[in-house]
């Protein structure tokens, strides 16, 4: 009896062994893959060269129009890469608007009044064999319907946009907010839409969901 005692006694220890290794196996598995999650800036910062990718396909011509005169029944579309822009959906979505029209810089705003650049950090790409340092920006862009471009040409009927596609801010988000809301008012003002996507547990074969607010009835 005493020897059978001892024998359980013996494996119940090399069983409570045998889970603490397991354990401990499974913490070392899972140490490394949390480092397989980027931290959040530099998703951020992924989104930025993935929709400077995409902004470089669409040429844009120097300020012929810096008032906005010649725009016809433009809305406005913002979206900004980082927390709220998951995916690259949104800003992508905004830059898609901006397909097939001719495009020009209405204004520019001092991005160094707005961002931090130890968290928007500038970054480097390659340009025609050059490395290029791109900085944030804050530039409003339109996008004129009706004229010949490389991607094709949409109906004149079309409305024009004007985008406004960058990084989150991180200072002076009011002073911000105002500076965007008079410079689309020189403009003539009208419809603005701003955009952001989420992350969601969504199956891949369902639909995804969209939520939307309007400050008007009709919207």
């Amino acid at each position: 009896m005493q020897h059978g005692r001892s024998r359980n006694a013996a494996d119940a220890t090399a069983s409570r062994s045998a889970v603490a290794g397991a354990s401990t196996a499974r913490h070392r598995v899972r140490g490394p893959s949390r480092l397989l999650a980027p931290p959040l800036d530099v998703r951020a910062a992924a989104t930025m060269l993935a929709v400077a990718a995409l902004a470089q396909e669409l040429p844009v011509t120097s300020n012929s129009d810096p008032a906005g005169s010649s725009l016809h029944d433009p809305v406005f579309v913002a979206a900004f890469t980082g927390w709220g822009d998951a995916s690259g959906a949104a800003s992508s979505a905004a830059l898609l608007a901006l397909r097939q029209r001719k495009l020009t810089t209405l204004a520019e705003l001092d991005a160094e009044r707005y961002f931090v650049l130890t968290k928007t950090r500038p970054l480097v790409r390659q340009q025609h064999g050059r490395r290029v340092v791109q900085w944030p920006s804050l530039a409003l862009l339109a996008g004129r319907a009706g004229v010949p471009t490389a991607g094709g040409e949409l109906p004149a009927t079309e409305r024009d946009v004007v985008t406004l596609v960058a990084a989150e801010p991180a200072l002076r988000w009011r002073e911000f907010v105002d500076d965007v809301a008079d410079r689309w008012v020189d403009l003539g003002g009208g419809t603005a839409i701003l955009l952001g996507s989420f992350l969601a547990d969504t199956l891949h074969l369902g639909p995804v969901p969209l939520v939307g607010a309007g400050s008007t009835p009709e919207l």
